[in-house]
């Protein structure tokens, strides 16, 4: 006999219960930490097809040669390769910056710096399993330190940028190669300055670059990289380090129309933010900075942008509600939409489906990572990013249905506008009472803060509405999320 189901209201204050937002889902954790427990830092991944590469440096990394290289081939729902990459033929300990591409083949790319003397590429035509060819990117004749690259690949070019300094070609370095990574032509883009380089090309084939010195500046090539134009200053730049977050790292996206937005961490305002300067004409003028965060207490860092290839910016980024931060600060990974090329942002919405705090190998307490990523097919946006949340750090994803990211809100009505009441018995439901048409997602969630399941989503017309519930299980305490175009609401039940 099927007992009946009971419903008891709770409110809900407690601040540690965090939920991932709809329609983002669960999150993986990618690694199993097969090679031993070791705490990941920061992260590069790629979509090709359905198949998601990752991988990371880690905290250890002035004791421990490893980068972690992960693989899914179900679209990162579960990782099915998990090893620490090697490379004992540079005699370095430090293995660290590590990037990842695909080329037209499907093979795969990585970069890997060492220590801050080396910056190898590596090529994969097996899916990651096995490294065929090796080639350094960085000129050792120089004698100088390198720091940060970042790689684009396209069809059989791969274009590189880093940093390099204290040698005979200090600058923002550029290197490109035409065959797939076995040769390498190098440049440098401007030699009077320094800083954290971001690369991207566009469908045209525009290089877009860059890089923080004393502001956020920034150049275009259009011949491959032989020659540059002229430097654009695009705004100061302002940023103290602190427990968490390192670096003002910046980030360059392009739209499928060549619409150009940048990023990067500042805190102007007195706390971290993350500031964001566009361009609608390929790089010629800019508006901005202006902030992109909606929440503004606390600290914002670790920003990232990306287009989708239907020409909407999505922003990524950490969060805690506290300032100054510290070992014991309470971290969210949150992600903003803007439908207009960065002219607006919509309101912030949880990746992260619990609360974490950082875990620091040693009195370095401001590494969690300088950087992570997102990234956008067709079909989903993809998030990878590393969090504390089982006692040490380690890397975890979540998507989104583009799709659904993407609705348009319809109308101004709130979920406070509604009513909600419980319909017991055999058949347990929902009944909305609706003063107006609007648009509704029901999620379910444990007491953790776990995603179990989406009770209803979609448009409702004014009127009255039974959503059931049909959750079967045993006596538990699930709560129902309630979300509408403006605001949101929580109800706890008990289900017997």
């Amino acid at each position: 006999m099927r007992k009946p189901v009971r419903f008891v209201l709770l409110v809900l204050f407690s601040a540690p219960l965090l939920l991932s937002d709809y329609p983002f889902q669960a999150n993986v954790k990618i690694s199993t930490d097969a090679y031993g427990n070791v705490n990941h830092g920061e992260s590069s991944f790629i979509v090709s097809g359905d198949t998601v590469y990752a991988l990371c440096n880690i905290a250890e990394r002035p004791v421990i040669p490893m980068i972690p290289f992960s693989r899914s081939v179900t679209e990162g729902d579960t990782w099915d390769l998990d090893y620490a990459f090697i490379d004992s033929t540079v005699n370095e300990i430090w293995h660290t910056d590590p990037v990842v591409g695909v080329d037209d083949s499907g093979h795969v790319h990585m970069l890997v710096q060492f220590n801050m003397y080396y910056i190898y590429h590596y090529l994969s035509r097996d899916g990651g399993i096995t490294w065929a060819e090796t080639t350094m990117i960085s000129d050792s004749s120089t004698g100088g330190y390198v720091d940060k690259p970042w790689m684009v690949v396209r069809g059989n070019k791969v274009y590189v940028s880093w940093q390099e300094f204290q040698g005979s070609a200090d600058g923002v370095r550029f290197a490109r190669s035409d065959d797939y990574g076995r040769h390498f032509w190098r440049t440098t883009v401007d030699n009077m300055r320094t800083g954290l380089t971001a690369l991207n090309v566009g469908n045209d084939g525009t290089i877009y670059l860059a890089y923080v010195y004393d502001g956020m500046y920034f150049r275009y090539s259009t011949d491959d990289g032989n020659s540059w134009s002229d430097y654009q200053y695009i705004d100061d730049v302002y940023y103290s380090s602190g427990v968490g977050d390192r670096a003002p790292i910046n980030s360059l996206a392009v739209s499928p129309t060549g619409e150009l937005f940048i990023s990067w961490v500042d805190d102007r305002y007195g706390t971290w933010d993350i500031l964001g300067a566009r361009s609608t004409d390929g790089g010629q003028t800019w508006e901005g900075p202006y902030v992109l965060n909606d929440v503004t207490a606390g600290g914002q860092c670790k920003g990232w942008v990306t287009y989708d290839p239907y020409g909407k910016l999505h922003l990524f980024y950490y969060s805690t509600p506290d300032w100054p931060t510290d070992t014991l600060s309470l971290w969210s990974v949150k992600h903003q939409l803007s439908a207009d090329f960065g002219n607006s942002f919509g309101p912030s919405i949880e990746i992260t489906d619990t609360v974490f705090r950082g875990h620091f190998y040693d009195d370095r307490l401001d590494f969690m990572g300088d950087y992570h990523m997102i990234l956008a097919d067709s079909n989903y946006l993809y998030a990878v990013w590393a969090d504390g949340r089982d006692g040490d750090m380690d890397l975890f994803f979540s998507k989104a249905p583009l799709d659904l990211l993407n609705v348009t809100e319809r109308g101004n009505l709130s979920v406070t506008d509604l009513r909600l009441d419980f319909v017991t018995g055999k058949n347990p439901a929902l009944k909305l009472e609706l003063p107006a048409g609007m648009d509704l997602v029901i999620d379910a969630y444990d007491p953790s803060g776990r995603f179990l399941e989406n009770v209803f989503s979609g448009w409702l017309t004014r009127g009255t509405h039974i959503v059931p519930l049909g959750m079967p299980g045993p006596s538990r305490v699930v709560f129902l999320r309630v979300r509408g175009a403006n605001t949101g609401t929580v109800k706890g039940l008990i289900l017997r």
